[in-house]
């Protein structure tokens, strides 16, 4: 890792220094009072007992975050005195020696009014919430705040009936008691043993939804969903996709809900998606809520994954949970392949698939190529913040998909099974996982998990082929080459297959081939002519692939190819060639090129979803990519005139797919309709690059729409527009639906990521809007973070102006949110990749970011970046 360029460096965590706590907290009781929102009383009392490995120290040592307040000690019911603790910035420390069992009660005031930062007890909406991943615990209490600290939770809320009449924590409710002076009790007592970051509250006057589940074993366990008031009709989706998670963990996995209640709590105010709190999970507004009106066909498609990830967590990462931080992608990479086959199972396989491979080829591998890139299990991290990422997360997932595909189905299921009962109730790594697996499939896995989850960068794989017309032999030479220096050849699958010259499958005796050497030969016997290559289908490992092919090779595999995903991948390797043709000369366009792109128009009715990503040209970060130094001018200029060269040439039949798909009836959620709607605004995606001539019908969509996606969709096109219809479409968007909170932030993104010239203007006005809140995480992601994130042209502006918009954000978000500030300020992360001008426009605002900072989550991010 490179050296900070920090006047005060902090400290780094690092895996090889793990030790078990010295002591641990098996039982947790919790009393909260409940003033008001600006002050909450917590009493809590753990029952502590010494690690038989450790010795007895001087000291009690206990995490606590500088904002809580502590007001009285007991030990085993006497009271210390003062002098007797210490209160530091993040700890409390009991300065006596202990028994080897004991119990501490701690009396603290919290202010949650003040807590802005997104963790701990705050408020949202004016109601309480609480997020602890992975060190808010600290933020409400005293604790051993680590998640190989595990133990069992009763929590007691105690507020007034009027101001809080719903009262909410983690398992089941036990007891409820009216209390003197308008206030009453609820105990919650969660039976399963669970680290603090688990822990859950939520109190306030909620409106709610309740349904019932009936398991496989005939237990009916109780669902209620808790929103702001007015808000509870957007969660029939929600509700409904939680039932259908439910259903599925239990057939595929045979994993049963485990409590009698299951509730979910949905705030305007969280700095994640979701959180999997046992039993109790907060969810974020824009991953909670859908209603035609309100939400896109993505975003029910969205709420619907994170619901069922969020609920599948209860197995993978609540009842079996992380050591520690370093094996984050135990619970977050199992549970992203979880709700991924979830998807899967109930929709479409290979488009989910197109889907999730590509994120990792945009965002991770973009990850793994720039200064921040980590492995799976990362090595060492000054702040755990920093390290929820879509290397973590989505390549985490890979990894676990690699396994599933070398081992199979059936027995990926038994040894998830093996895992979970060998090691129920515990905090364990990511070994136990892979040991699991190893010993239910007999394939040794000693090199993949000594590789994939240690090694950080993408592997290149080089696939030259050899074919011999006499002996009718096929030879196919693989060589991989790992990201940096020194590392060891990875293990993993590469599924492949042969076509004919007409398309048609070959039949070979192993299209599933294991590789773990540097170089490998693989040789097909009987092959009557050159076959075309398909490789690595069903992208079966996360590598970037080297092969040359030619056009016709390309085509054939566009049209033919029984795996979608390759045919999908063969389009896109289609339209890079172009663009990078065009990058270097835009004279150099053969229309005779684009009559693959007619092709695949033709083939719309087959599977209209599926051709609406076939069509799709490469986006601007994949395209970079393949770039020594990123000019992405260039890339967004090739980009647009290859899609207006298809548009122009295909005009008329782009404008009767557009009429056929087209449609005003009542919106209806099912995959004929979504698939109409995808492939008709894409169609309007490439009119509108024909200049003004096609303006009319996307403010007829704008105006038309009987849901939000095309609405949604038309406005964000009219956004590009020069003329007056941009302006009456922003206007006349913002009147309708500025009251709503999250369709506010698609009019807000909407902009953000618009290419008119006058953006930083634009976004500063949007700013200094009423309905526009600074501090909500919502409304800067819409903003500033998908500014830079997907507005890479003007982010990278060589004015500079894009940068010094961002920076100012990071500086003042840091100040109350480093979370979300430490998030923004890695889209700096290609400071390297660029013209040594704009380096030096970025590395300015770095320092001034290194600077006027003062958080880990920022400083380690900057000095990642800039570091030598």
């Amino acid at each position: 890792m490179p050296t900070p360029l920090l006047a005060t460096p902090f400290s780094k965590l690092r895996l090889l220094d793990y030790s078990p706590p010295e002591y641990f907290t098996p039982e947790t009781h919790l009393v909260f009072h409940i003033v008001d929102r600006t002050r909450v009383e917590v009493n809590v009392a753990l029952f502590v007992q010494r690690n038989g490995t450790s010795m007895p120290s001087a000291s009690f040592v206990l995490n606590c975050h500088e904002s809580v307040q502590i007001a009285n000690v007991f030990i085993n019911g006497e009271e210390l005195d003062p002098d007797q603790y210490r209160k530091e910035k993040d700890m409390l420390t009991i300065l006596q020696s202990f028994p080897a069992d004991f119990r501490i009660k701690i009396d603290c005031v919290l202010n949650p009014e003040a807590n802005k930062s997104g963790k701990g007890l705050y408020v949202s909406g004016g109601n309480l919430v609480t997020q602890c991943e992975p060190h808010g615990f600290q933020w409400i209490a005293p604790s051993i705040d680590r998640p190989d600290n595990m133990g069992v939770f009763t929590t007691t809320l105690i507020a007034d009936k009027n101001r809080f009449p719903i009262l909410l924590s983690n398992g089941n409710s036990t007891e409820e008691q009216e209390l003197p002076g308008n206030k009453y009790s609820v105990t919650f007592h969660d039976p399963f043993p669970k680290p603090s970051y688990l822990f859950a509250l939520s109190a306030g006057d909620f409106d709610s939804m309740e349904d019932v589940f009936t398991t496989m074993s005939g237990k009916e366990v109780r669902l209620k969903i808790f929103t702001e008031k007015g808000e509870i009709n957007q969660c029939r989706h929600a509700m409904e996709s939680l039932k259908k998670s439910m259903k599925w963990d239990e057939e595929r996995f045979c994993l049963e809900c485990d409590l009698n209640e299951f509730k979910i709590v949905v705030c305007h105010d969280f700095n994640s998606g979701a959180m999997e709190n046992k039993g109790l999970n907060i969810f974020n507004s824009s991953c909670a809520y859908a209603d035609p009106k309100t939400a896109t066909d993505s975003d029910f498609e969205n709420v619907e994954r994170v619901i069922a990830h969020e609920y599948f967590h209860n197995w993978t990462g609540d009842r079996v949970t992380c050591r520690d931080w370093f094996q984050l992608t135990l619970k977050e990479g199992l549970t992203v392949f979880r709700d991924q086959e979830f998807t899967c199972d109930t929709h479409s396989r290979a488009l989910k698939r197109i889907d999730d491979a590509h994120i990792i080829k945009v965002a991770q591998f973009s990850e793994d190529g720039g200064p921040n890139a980590h492995p799976i299990r990362p090595q060492e991290v000054e702040t755990i913040d920093n390290f929820y990422t879509t290397t973590v997360y989505d390549k985490g997932a890979e990894v676990i998909r690699m396994i599933f595909t070398m081992i199979g189905k059936d027995v990926f299921c038994k040894g998830l099974n093996l895992y979970l009962s060998r090691h129920d109730g515990q905090a364990v790594t990511t070994d136990e996982f892979v040991d699991a697996m190893q010993e239910v499939s007999g394939l040794d896995l000693t090199q993949f998990r000594n590789t994939w989850y240690s090694q950080k960068g993408t592997p290149t794989v080089h696939v030259q082929e050899e074919y011999d017309a006499d002996l009718k032999t096929y030879k196919l030479h693989i060589e991989q080459k790992p990201a940096h220096e020194g590392q060891k050849p990875f293990h993993f699958p590469f599924m492949m297959g042969l076509l004919s010259h007409d398309g048609k499958e070959i039949p070979i005796q192993n299209n599933l081939l294991q590789i773990r050497e540097p170089k490998h030969t693989f040789t097909f016997t009987d092959i009557p002519l050159k076959p075309t290559l398909s490789a690595l289908r069903n992208f079966s490992a996360p590598v970037r692939l080297k092969l040359e092919q030619s056009s016709e090779e390309l085509r054939r595999l566009m049209m033919h190819d029984s795996d979608l995903y390759n045919r999908y991948d063969a389009a896109q390797r289609y339209g890079k060639i172009l663009l990078h043709l065009l990058i270097a000369d835009t004279s150099s366009l053969n229309t005779d090129n684009l009559d693959a792109y007619g092709a695949m128009l033709d083939s719309v009715d087959t599977d209209p979803d599926f051709a609406a990503r076939i069509v799709l040209l490469p986006s601007l970060r994949e395209i970079v990519q393949e770039m020594d130094v990123y000019d992405y001018d260039s890339a967004y200029n090739a980009r647009e005139f290859l899609m207006r060269a298809i548009a122009e040439k295909y005009e008329d039949r782009l404008v009767a797919l557009y009429e056929k798909y087209h449609s005003i009836d009542p919106y209806k959620l099912d995959p004929k309709d979504i698939a109409a709607r995808r492939i008709k605004n894409v169609c309007l995606a490439y009119l509108s690059k024909i200049t003004g001539k096609h303006t009319n019908l996307l403010m007829k969509q704008f105006h038309d729409a009987t849901n939000m996606t095309d609405q949604e969709n038309a406005f964000r096109l009219l956004c590009n527009e020069k003329g007056p219809e941009r302006d009456e479409a922003i206007a006349s968007f913002y009147d309708q639906w500025k009251h709503d909170k999250l369709v506010f932030c698609k009019w807000v993104e909407a902009q953000s990521v618009s290419k008119r010239m006058d953006i930083i203007e634009r976004m500063e006005e949007m700013e200094k809007l009423p309905e526009f809140d600074t501090r909500n995480p919502n409304n800067i992601r819409s903003l500033s973070a998908c500014f830079a994130a997907i507005n890479k042209v003007h982010f990278h502006d060589i004015s500079g102006d894009g940068y010094v918009f961002v920076a100012d954000h990071v500086i003042d978000i840091d100040s109350f949110n480093p979370q979300m500030a430490g998030g923004l300020v890695k889209r700096f992360d290609e400071y390297k990749k660029m013209d040594c001008v704009r380096q030096e426009l970025m590395k300015k605002e770095l320092l001034r970011i290194e600077k006027k900072t003062k958080t880990t989550n920022v400083r380690e991010i900057v000095g990642n970046i800039v570091g030598e």
